[in-house]
Formats: structure tokens, C-alpha cells, sequence
């Protein structure tokens, strides 16, 4: 499976936010590994915090250090570390060089504490004004699970869902209403939505159904990222 094909098609944005839960990471992973392939210049950053790339060596923030690594590489991680274990985002001054510099950018932009389903607050995602398109990232683990052992932001999810109850079951409708008003309606950008996880599972494959039923007029695929390139 050809990631970028399954989301843009022929199409090749030049900033990518990646949002949402369910395997963000694996979504920059193999988007920037498949780049890599076909000697595209690819930078991934963030605009909230993200784990250390491995190796470190990778990471870079000064706008001549991007380029470098840009030039002998083709692969750069841009951001500020932040503590021992996660980077913060680089300078926008930083971020407006390397969109120059790279052919492509790929930016995690929201977190969600390695849970499949996440509802933002008002903060949050963190789009920069550059992206040419947003991809909510849904882990279709969620389905059938209860709302507390599977959500970020409870109470954000518990709003949109009204309800009151943290033992709720997930519904692929519950995951439509999340989508939509804590992502679609906020976010100014084109949007696609990858519904992550399908694993083969028939559960989690009608629930894609569903959802993409429900989610009329916006593009939306289902796949499964698992492993993921090691590329950092």
C-alpha cells in the first residue's frame, strides 16, 4: 500500500498536519519513508510536542543545520528539545525556512497520549497557516470500547457526545460526531480522514463503512499502519 496515493492521490501538498490519535506517528513515519524513496527533500516537525527522533542526529533547528541535512540527506526532523525525551516546535521564522528548503513537511500538530480517539479543545490542533490539508487520524480500536479507556480529552468527547456516562461503548456514530465537530468544523483546511487500524478485523472494517457513510463528502480511507517504518 502506497500511503500517499491512499490520501492525495496524485496530488503532493507541500505541508501536511497530521491530527487526531490512533497513529499519528505511523502516519509520519511512512508518509516521510515513502518521500524518502523517491528522493523527495522531506522534513518532519511539530507544532506541539514529539518524541526525540532516533537517532538524534536527525534533529535539527538552526535554519542552516536543516538545510544540510536536507542536502546530504534528503531527511531532516526539525524542532526545539524540550526535555530528554520530547521536542517542542522550532522558531516560526525556523519552520518558514525549512517549508523553503523541503520539498515536503509533514507536522504533528495535535497529541493525544497514544489513545485511538481524541477530541481537541479550543487550543488545540495547532495548524500552522501554511497546510494544504489536514489528516484526521482515527484508531478504529476505539470501536465497542469504553469511552474512558479509549478517548483523550474525556470531557471534550463527553461534551460532543452528550453523555455523561465514561463506561459509554463507542459507536462508529460517536466517532462521526467526534470528526466532525472537533475537527471538521474547526479546521480551515481541506481534510482527509484515515481510519487506522482496520487490521483485517470485520468489526472495525464495518465500522469504516459506517463512518465514511456518515461522513459524506469528505474523503476517507482506512488502512493499517502497523509496523511502521523506522525512519526516526
Amino acid at each position: 500500500m502506497n500511503l500517499h496515493a491512499l490520501l492525495f492521490g496524485q496530488y503532493r501538498p507541500r505541508l501536511i498536519s497530521v491530527v487526531g490519535g490512533g497513529g499519528k506517528t505511523s502516519v509520519l513515519r511512512t508518509l516521510a519513508a515513502e518521500y524518502r524513496a523517491q528522493g523527495v527533500k522531506t522534513a518532519v516537525m511539530t507544532t506541539t510536542k514529539m518524541k526525540h527522533p532516533r537517532p538524534r542526529s536527525l534533529l535539527a533547528w538552526q535554519s542552516a543545520d536543516i538545510r544540510q541535512k536536507l542536502a546530504a540527506d534528503g531527511f531532516v526532523v526539525v524542532g526545539r528539545p524540550f526535555d530528554e525525551r520530547k521536542i517542542g516546535m522550532a522558531d516560526m521564522a525556523v519552520v518558514e525556512q525549512t517549508l523553503k528548503s523541503a520539498d515536503v513537511v509533514i507536522n504533528e500538530a495535535d497529541g493525544a497520549k497514544m489513545k485511538p480517539l481524541k477530541a481537541p479543545i479550543n487550543s488545540e490542533p495547532v495548524l500552522p497557516v501554511q497546510t494544504d490539508i489536514v489528516v484526521i487520524v482515527v484508531g478504529l480500536d476505539c470501536i465497542g470500547r469504553k469511552l474512558k479507556d479509549v478517548c483523550f480529552r474525556t470531557e471534550e468527547v463527553m461534551k460532543i457526545l452528550k453523555t455523561d456516562n465514561e463506561d459509554k461503548r463507542i459507536t462508529p456514530r460517536d466517532v462521526t460526531k467526534i470528526i466532525e465537530k472537533g475537527y471538521l468544523e474547526k479546521t480551515p483546511f481541506p481534510c482527509v480522514v484515515l481510519l487506522n487500524k482496520a487490521d483485517g478485523d470485520p468489526v472495525r472494517l464495518k465500522a469504516a463503512e459506517r463512518i465514511a457513510f456518515y461522513l459524506k463528502g469528505i474523503k476517507c480511507e482506512t488502512a493499517s499502519l502497523f509496523p511502521a517504518p523506522e525512519i526516526f
